[in-house]
């Protein structure tokens, strides 16, 4: 695992939130932000290093504006001669190393692994084609920018998630309401 890098995709807008996501107090666990529980996530499933992308926090801005997810793919990979890497958004607080370390672990073949059914995380294996797809994609407005189309045009691999309901994204004040008022949950380190 030690060749990985882990990154936390922060760079979005928060516009449904009406706030900067990565800010916000860990609903469970008020004593970190989302950004932080990101970041400890990855160190903790093993990650040689953790890098954000986004502009803030002394991230890698994204290269391309308003493009989502992909352009901050894309321009962590420009800036970051690197193999592999784990993305995670910063908007999933009951991600865990576990869940990640699924991912690692079916990714040992060399291939690209996904949770099937989700974008995000992502355990990603870095060549040319990778880099140059992103690239087209980005460049023109009338391409497919979606994740599982990339994920096809790459043959990543569709993993099943042994706990999918930790894989809850947050995006708006109500979705976060809803998981500070559920019983609380044991979150694993």
């Amino acid at each position: 695992m030690s060749s990985i890098i882990g990154v936390v995709l922060a760079g979005g807008n928060s516009k449904r939130m009406g706030l900067d996501k990565a800010e916000l107090p860990h609903p469970l666990n008020e004593q970190q932000t989302l950004l932080d529980h990101a970041m400890e996530i990855l160190i903790n499933c093993g990650c040689r290093k953790v890098v954000i992308s986004g502009s803030k926090w002394d991230g890698i801005p994204d290269q391309f504006d308003d493009q989502g997810p992909m352009a901050g793919i894309y321009s962590v990979l420009d800036a970051i001669a690197e193999s592999s890497f784990l993305f995670v958004p910063v908007d999933m607080p009951l991600l865990d190393p576990f869940l990640l370390q699924e991912l690692v672990s079916a990714s040992e073949v060399g291939t690209s692994v996904y949770f099937e059914d989700t974008r995000l995380p992502l355990l990603l294996r870095v060549n040319d084609s990778v880099k140059a797809y992103l690239s087209r994609v980005l460049s023109f407005d009338n391409e497919d920018q979606s994740l599982f189309s990339f994920y096809h045009a790459i043959n990543a691999l569709p993993i099943a998630c042994s706990q999918p309901e930790k894989l809850i994204n947050i995006n708006t004040p109500e979705d976060f309401q809803h998981l500070q008022v559920q019983q609380p949950l044991e979150l694993e380190p």
